[in-house]
């Protein structure tokens, strides 16, 4: 897998993170 400087590949991969981070943080608060 190759890093890209596109912005929006960057963009969209920092989003991913973000809603990944989010998903935990909910399953960690039902729990």
């Amino acid at each position: 897998m190759s890093i890209s400087n596109n912005p929006i590949h960057q963009f969209i991969s920092v989003e991913q993170l973000g809603l990944q981070l989010q998903h935990a943080a909910d399953l960690s608060m039902m729990r």
